[in-house]
């Protein structure tokens, strides 16, 4: 039943990433049309460009373009330049998939995740080796770790998928 569920679930996700990339298309569209002389491949390649970085692919453009311009009929100077619009517009899309925040939405947050970004990183230095060691070199890079704050009970603090539904911290007994 699960697998059913995830090809569903992939499916409408895709759909709307779909959606989504056809939708920042309508919004440039006219800025590019003032450049690009193979308007259609390079709207191709853009909302190719966006759905794969949306669905968590590389930013990189695949190694070899679309099936469809493999076809003899782009064997030829203008089948070539409008192979190379469809790369240009991948590059692009990608681009408007990163301003748009879209990498990494599929990527699950694991506790590794939360406990590295919001934890200082404790290192155990055996005592002997402390006094061995050259004054200021155990000092905390900046940026590596802040002391903690105690955690005050009976507030209300966002989730991490839904900052709207707060959780409330029963108080301590």
């Amino acid at each position: 039943m699960s697998s059913h569920y995830d090809k569903f679930d992939n499916w409408r996700y895709s759909h709307r990433v779909r959606c989504m990339a056809k939708s920042s298309w309508k919004g440039s569209e006219r800025a590019y049309a003032c450049v690009e002389a193979h308007l259609d491949d390079f709207k191709h390649g853009y909302i190719d460009g966006y759905v794969a970085v949306s669905l968590g692919k590389s930013l990189c453009p695949p190694v070899l373009p679309p099936k469809k311009y493999w076809s003899t009929c782009y064997s030829n100077p203008r089948g070539k330049v409008e192979t190379v619009a469809w790369f240009d517009g991948y590059h692009h899309g990608v681009t408007a998939a990163i301003s748009d925040g879209m990498t990494g939405n599929r990527r699950l947050v694991t506790s590794g995740d939360i406990y590295n970004q919001y934890r200082p990183r404790v290192e155990f230095i055996p005592e002997e080796a402390i006094d061995r060691m050259p004054p200021g070199s155990m000092s905390i890079p900046e940026g590596e770790g802040a002391p903690l704050e105690p955690i005050p009970m009976n507030q209300t603090y966002p989730t991490f998928n839904h900052p709207s539904q707060p959780i409330i911290v029963p108080p301590e007994t």
